[in-house]
């Protein structure tokens, strides 16, 4: 059920902006070669200082990106990012040795905390990326990679090459793909009632650098503009086992 008059509660927007949870992750034993099964870090750090951060649960072969915030005025993709970590957290070990998922809620924390669009030098970071069809302005900055944010997200593609990502969005309420990601897509579609869109390859855009240039598979996971309105376990009713299916494809995504 919708709730048009709830608001984010005040721990979940301190927990998006700062902190991993109101309380610790489950602790469970580690991954073979002594590897933790669970880590929590800075992958770096915004144009005004803030700290951007991570989690990856379990140490698999199989690796997925999820992030959400890119776009700091869609509050729900955040949310819904945290929400996934403390579920993932609770999967056995099984699931962790199979499989790695790098989260990060918040990918432009200024934006966030003044819900805007774009980060704090008013660069929309999702059209900030190298790619060939790029525009250079002051919109999507002056040259490719020019801000903090998206060189974060470039970097920790590189420390866990993804076999997939998921990028969390609103508010457009569909399921858009770029490169290889018809199958994941499909999937996903199988749990929420969100539509498959083809929103195409724009300009300097993740989807069109690792799913177009790259042929990583990556799906936009568009959710409603009104969701922002929603608590955090309403959040992921809708839309947590759509976001499992992505990650566990082409096995189904278990009960959480």
């Amino acid at each position: 059920m919708r709730s048009p008059k709830r608001a984010v509660p005040a721990c979940l927007a301190l927990t998006i902006l700062f902190t991993y949870g109101c309380s610790p992750l489950p602790q469970k034993a580690g991954c073979p070669g002594n590897i933790p099964s669970l880590e929590q870090g800075i992958a770096g750090h915004s144009h005004n200082g803030r700290p951007i951060e991570y989690t990856r649960i379990g140490c698999g072969k199989r690796t997925t990106l999820v992030y959400g915030a890119i776009h700091g005025n869609e509050p729900a993709s955040a949310a819904l990012a945290e929400y996934l970590i403390e579920k993932l957290a609770l999967l056995p070990e099984s699931w962790r040795h199979q499989n790695r998922t790098i989260v990060i809620p918040v990918a432009n924390p200024d934006g966030l905390l003044i819900r805007s669009r774009a980060n704090s030098r008013g660069i929309d970071l999702n059209r900030n990326f190298p790619t060939r069809n790029r525009i250079d302005n002051l919109q999507f900055g002056m040259r490719a990679l020019s801000e903090p944010e998206s060189q974060t997200l470039i970097n920790i593609k590189k420390t866990y090459p993804p076999d997939r990502i998921i990028s969390i969005h609103q508010p457009l309420a569909c399921i858009d793909y770029d490169g290889p990601a018809v199958q994941i897509s499909r999937a996903m579609a199988l749990h929420t009632d969100l539509p498959i869109c083809r929103l195409g390859a724009r300009p300097g855009s993740h989807g069109t650098y690792a799913g177009v240039e790259r042929h990583i598979p990556i799906v936009t996971f568009e959710m409603r503009p009104e969701d922002d309105l929603l608590k955090p376990s309403q959040i992921w009713t809708l839309y947590g086992k759509a976001i499992m299916a992505g990650i566990t494809y082409p096995q189904a995504p278990p009960d959480l």
